[in-house]
């Protein structure tokens, strides 16, 4: 059984405060310092630090082997599709430094290793970085809800291959800088639905599914 979140993307930007280290100062902080540009041929969109490697949406990427990709403090530069998760919809991308460079290697974030989160009732604020204008921003989101599937995706979601441009591969935090999930694509609402409307729901892979990937060798 697969189980995804739906949440509700916005407009809104919100920006740490730099007279103090409050709780959501420290949660943007972590949002930035682990999220990544990726740039593929038809899209932009992000992807996510865990671990020692970049984990991002499978549908961002989808058949190519190469894409371009940037991280908070350094050059643009290729990356390579190395796994892809067909059933989960995830793809992991090895920077072209580290399959080029040697065995020492500077960590890709700076900050510490997530930890893992929930999300716990509807509305509850997330944090989702939209990098489509290639300078990652904090958007908030709201919860909507979560849905148990017994297939693949593919087979039971409706989600559109080029949306939402900039949040599509985006890890999804709480205020506690808690990890939650990893944005997949957005849903594509039924035809004649009167709430295809400004805050368009988004489908996000929880963060326990994505760890397992990261964790994974296969």
């Amino acid at each position: 059984m697969n189980k995804t979140l739906l949440f509700a993307r916005t407009n809104a930007v919100v920006g740490r405060d730099t007279r103090g280290r409050s709780r959501i100062a420290s949660a943007i902080d972590t949002a930035l310092d682990r999220t990544v540009i990726v740039t593929t041929p038809i899209l932009v969109g992000a992807g996510a630090i865990i671990g020692d490697k970049v984990v991002t949406s499978l549908l961002l990427v989808a058949n190519f082997a190469e894409v371009s990709v940037r991280f908070r403090r350094g050059k643009k530069m290729a990356a390579f599709v190395t796994r892809r998760d067909r059933g989960r919809n995830l793809a992991e991308l090895l920077p072209s430094s580290r399959a080029l460079g040697t065995s020492c290697r500077e960590p890709l974030a700076s900050s510490r290793e997530p930890r893992i989160g929930e999300v716990h009732t509807i509305g509850d604020p997330l944090l989702v970085p939209n990098a489509s204008i290639g300078v990652p921003l904090i958007h908030v989101a709201g919860m909507l809800y979560v849905t148990i599937l017994g297939r693949r995706f593919e087979d039971r979601l409706k989600i559109n291959p080029n949306a939402p441009r900039g949040f599509i591969g985006s890890a999804v935090w709480n205020i506690e800088g808690e990890l939650v999930g990893l944005t997949i694509g957005e849903k594509i609402p039924p035809k004649g639905d009167p709430t295809d409307r400004a805050f368009r729901s988004v489908y996000a892979l929880p963060a326990e599914q994505v760890m397992e990937f990261a964790e994974s060798q296969s």
